[in-house]
């Protein structure tokens, strides 16, 4: 540990963390966990009916609404429209109702997706597959490879992703700061 550093967060595979000196442990005090998995394609997804409607938003003009959906859909996800970088993409319902959200960071040497969310009554859709499928599409053709991360235990979810053509490619356990 360098000078007293203390991270934020960190994130190892599964059952590393408990391989860590208990003074490291203790010191970092990180005891808000997560096990999540990194995915990963280089597929270009099959086309969805929805994703015609798939817009981007802007911060900060949407950012209230984008909090809105996450609040109701991904409570607790550590990618919001916060995070410097991002850029963000959504599916409104009639003019003022956003009803689907992701987000995507980097697109200067890939594409990493977070912070994906339906409104919880509009689930089963097709909103969030629309989303993914429209951005991991862009990111395939400018990089050729699209990332995202998705907590291990959101089966639906992975579900939806394998059929877009990810695989996981790490399994991860991250450690945080008490909220």
């Amino acid at each position: 540990m360098l000078h007293g550093f203390a991270p934020q967060s960190v994130s190892l595979p599964p059952g590393a963390w408990d391989l860590l000196p208990a003074a490291l442990r203790d010191r970092w005090n990180l005891p808000r966990r997560g096990r999540w998995d990194w995915m990963w394609t280089e597929q270009v997804p099959p086309a969805h009916p929805l994703e015609d409607q798939v817009v981007p938003l802007e911060i900060p003009r949407h950012l209230e609404q984008i909090h809105a959906v996450q609040a109701v859909a991904l409570p607790g996800t550590h990618f919001g429209p916060d995070r410097p970088g991002s850029t963000w993409f959504g599916i409104w319902r009639g003019a003022a109702e956003l009803a689907a959200v992701a987000g995507s960071f980097d697109w200067v040497s890939a594409v990493h997706l977070g912070g994906i969310g339906t409104r919880p009554d509009l689930r089963g859709s097709g909103l969030g597959s629309a989303l993914t499928a429209a951005i991991t599409r862009a990111g395939v053709a400018r990089f050729g490879r699209v990332s995202l991360g998705v907590y291990a235990d959101n089966l639906r979810a992975k579900a939806l992703y394998a059929r877009i053509g990810y695989a996981v490619g790490h399994e991860l356990d991250s450690r945080h700061v008490a909220a």
